[in-house]
């Protein structure tokens, strides 16, 4: 029948189409035994509250340009660009960007 929804939480009443929803949305009932003490967040595994504690405390990744450190290297690598050389210029305003395709898409806010 269209609109059934067959699969129910047997913890809630929510209902899903598909099987596979029903799945995810039974993770969201799993207890989360380990528990920051910074903050509120709660983990499924030890891992996990070992990687997150990271974050309040070591930052090992540390920008060469300026004083920043970051958790993790893709963080310093995306706060990098900050620091690049931005050579396509705006006619119509002063914002400059790395990319030609950048400016090409801010362009369109001037023109429409």
């Amino acid at each position: 029948c269209i609109g059934v929804k067959p699969y129910a939480c047997t913890m809630c009443d929510k209902r899903f189409f598909q099987r596979y929803h029903l799945a995810r949305h039974s993770l969201t009932h799993m207890v989360k035994p380990y528990a920051c003490t910074m903050c509120d967040m709660k983990f499924f595994q030890r891992y996990h509250l070992a990687r997150h504690s990271l974050t309040h405390t070591v930052k090992p990744y540390a920008c060469t340009m300026c004083d920043k450190r970051f958790f993790q290297r893709y963080h310093l690598a995306r706060h990098s660009l900050t620091h690049m050389v931005k050579p396509f210029a705006c006619t119509m305003c002063d914002m400059k960007f790395v990319q030609r395709y950048h400016l090409a898409r801010h362009s369109l806010t001037h023109t429409g």
